[in-house]
């Protein structure tokens, strides 16, 4: 994967101004929560152009596509960080439960428990978290392979795609760290410019997602034409 690239892939469009200045508006729209589809919808297009070689920046047109695609891989990420949003309820179930049994006694056993049970549920949550962020790559190369969110979830699929780009995977996920740093800069200048090095930032990742999910495509046509063992 060109990862030099990535810095440098929205510079070759002529019309990059207008169109990071469009996404970082739309960035910062987000309380809106609309915005945040399209713009993630925006981010798929740019990996999927990248997979297919296609150079510069998608159009912003074709916004309702733009936010139905954005609105699935959004479905999909949901579905992957069910089991984090379950460990963060059970510290808050587990409260109302405690408190109601503290009424009877016992206060001081009961809080450290709840405790207990925060920090327990806290470390699993980061654990998923962990987990999400290295499943990421691979969960954004199939939605744009297979434009599908059944295929997407396929966890078996998901998991082959980790296991045979590992090393991939690890550089992709400690590039998103940089990535992070990158977007952190727009604070420097003013607080409004964290919008546009945060979209630019989102920009640079999902164009190396795509050139992940062009490395995947090659690896399984390469394997789908070996003859196969009598």
């Amino acid at each position: 994967m060109d990862y030099g690239k990535a810095f440098s892939f929205v510079f070759d469009d002529e019309a990059w101004i207008s169109k990071v200045i469009i996404g970082g508006l739309l960035t910062a729209s987000f309380i809106l929560i609309i915005p945040v589809f399209i713009v993630l919808g925006y981010s798929e297009q740019v990996a999927k152009r990248a997979m297919l070689g296609e150079k510069g920046l998608p159009e912003w047109k074709d916004w309702g596509d733009l936010l139905k695609r954005g609105f699935s891989l959004s479905v999909v990420f949901f579905v992957y960080m069910i089991p984090a949003y379950v460990f963060i309820l059970i510290p808050v179930i587990g409260l109302f439960v405690l408190g109601a049994a503290a009424d009877g006694g016992g206060s001081d056993a009961l809080g450290g428990l709840a405790v207990l049970l925060i920090l327990m549920a806290y470390a699993v949550f980061f654990i998923f978290i962990m987990l999400f962020n290295l499943l990421m790559p691979a969960i954004v190369a199939q939605f744009v392979r297979t434009d599908s969110i059944g295929e997407t979830l396929n966890i078996l699929n998901l998991f082959t795609v980790v296991k045979n780009n590992f090393v991939n995977i690890l550089i992709l996920v400690a590039f998103s760290m940089v990535a992070g740093f990158v977007a952190q800069i727009g604070l420097i200048a003013c607080f409004i410019g964290v919008f546009f090095t945060g979209f630019y930032a989102q920009l640079m990742l999902y164009n190396l997602y795509g050139q992940f999910a062009k490395t995947v495509e090659e690896e399984k046509t390469i394997g789908s034409e070996q003859p196969s063992e009598a």
